[in-house]
């Protein structure tokens, strides 16, 4: 995870869950919140993803096609995981009338 050094003034890498536990707190709550915009633009309601769906957007986005005992899925972009979070939430509803749908 790269944190401003204030004894050097530059960009370091830190390790472990005491640095990448904020972005994951983060990249989570953008996808919670992009998930319900796209539900809303859809529906015109709010709707929260579940946990495995949560899983599922973050793992799909994820840096590393498989998981690495030392890094995990690797890292994700927050923008990638407000994209791939508002697409869920906007498909995960789909309206019928009896004339036609929208899927």
């Amino acid at each position: 995870v790269p944190v401003l050094s204030y004894n050097e003034n530059r960009w370091v890498y830190g390790m472990g869950t005491s640095f990448s536990t904020p972005y994951f707190a983060a990249a989570v709550l953008i996808a919670i919140y992009a998930y319900n915009m796209g539900y809303y633009a859809k529906v015109g309601s709010y709707s929260d993803p579940t946990p495995s769906k949560l899983y599922s957007i973050l793992k799909g986005v994820a840096s590393e096609p498989r998981y690495d005992s030392r890094n995990g899925w690797g890292y994700v972009t927050l923008s990638a995981v407000y994209n791939q979070a508002y697409f869920e939430g906007y498909n995960s509803v789909s309206m019928c009338n009896p004339n036609y749908c929208f899927v």
